[in-house]
């Protein structure tokens, strides 16, 4: 449907949300990162988790099928388990949540392409994509070497990655999916892995700890608000006589009219001549800004003042050079000169005072 912009925007069908891919080749930057929102907007209005998982590839042809290795050769593990890393030590810098979410998508990819071919009746000795196999088990003879299924396990309780949550959750259930697989259980697909057991006490406790937050926020706000009424109920009640006084008196700045006052004749409605109606006088109430005072401006009472910086300006100027002190005897202040050499700028913050209060 047409926007406000005045062209059409598409949206995509339920239906096909499977089969949303969040780097999606053509996506700009900002395309991307507004794609991410509306798709996190529907599925927390659905009420499921804000996982972005990728989309089942379409199958290679055989000249070009072992293209899929590049998701399993060791140099990409050994990168992604480096980010993931980074991202679970607590002092590391090195790595962004940009980063950490690709390299969970890459992930899954990997995992959907082992579980491609293990539920294609593939013997698991004849399997050659073994992507659980390499994550699962440490890549390297450092010391505090681990394993990426552990680091994902950890990276669940890294505060920054709070919004990567639900994708962390899915990635392991993946896990869980391809070791089920291997181990010649009963199959089943991604979308059926939320039935398991396992994966519904997962999803439950998350739902749980969402609903929970929701709830304490919604009482904490309606506490502070009840505690806002009855505070303005007791200043009301304690300062009643003030109240009315204020109800009855008028606003600073306000500007009080006595067309009421006014005869209200046919000839009223002339401005000159004899026959010159009454004119509605106006009393202009102002505050003060120094000591609070309230004042109808007249001609014989006090006068209220502004504070104002007048300078040089040569914002006009044609002829910079000409100043002031040297332009001769014939200089007229009145009359501006052609070149306009010379300007004043007047400023003023506005604020309203007694001459006396600011002398």
């Amino acid at each position: 449907k047409p926007g406000l912009s005045g062209h059409g925007v598409y949206e995509l069908k339920p239906e096909y949300l499977k089969y949303f891919n969040l780097f999606f080749y053509h996506y700009y930057k900002s395309q991307q990162t507004k794609a991410e929102d509306d798709q996190k907007k529907r599925k927390k209005q659905a009420n499921s988790n804000e996982a972005l998982p990728p989309p089942l590839p379409p199958q290679f042809f055989s000249t070009f099928v072992k293209v899929t290795n590049i998701l399993n050769c060791d140099i990409l593990m050994l990168v992604l388990r480096t980010v993931l890393q980074r991202a679970v030590d607590s002092t590391g810098r090195l790595w962004s949540e940009a980063m950490v979410q690709k390299t969970l998508h890459l992930i899954c990819m990997a995992l959907q392409e082992e579980q491609r071919q293990l539920e294609g009746g593939v013997a698991e000795e004849d399997v050659t994509f073994d992507v659980y196999l390499k994550a699962t088990r440490v890549g390297s003879s450092a010391v505090n070497a681990e394993s990426i299924l552990s680091l994902l396990e950890k990276l669940k309780h890294v505060h920054q990655l709070d919004a990567q949550k639900d994708m962390i959750n899915w990635t392991l259930q993946m896990f869980d999916t391809v070791k089920k697989l291997r181990e010649k259980s009963s199959p089943c697909s991604v979308t059926e892995a939320g039935s398991q057991k396992t994966n519904e006490t997962i999803q439950d406790k998350d739902k749980a700890e969402r609903k929970r937050k929701a709830e304490a926020a919604k009482l904490y706000r309606q506490k502070i608000m009840a505690q806002m009424s009855a505070m303005q109920r007791n200043f009301i009640e304690s300062n009643k006589h003030l109240y009315e006084k204020a109800t009855e008196a008028p606003r600073p700045g306000t500007i009080r009219t006595e067309e009421d006052s006014a005869p209200t004749t046919e000839d009223s409605g002339v401005a000159l001549g004899p026959m010159q109606g009454a004119t509605a006088t106006e009393k202009i109430i102002l505050t003060c800004i120094l000591c609070q005072e309230e004042q109808e401006v007249k001609t014989d009472d006090m006068a209220m003042v502004l504070a104002a910086c007048v300078q040089r300006s040569t914002a006009l100027s044609k002829n910079r050079s000409r100043t002031v002190t040297n332009l001769g005897d014939n200089y007229d202040p009145i009359i501006m000169h052609s070149d306009l050499s010379c300007g004043t700028h007047v400023g003023s913050c506005g604020h309203v005072m007694h001459a006396t209060c600011w002398q």
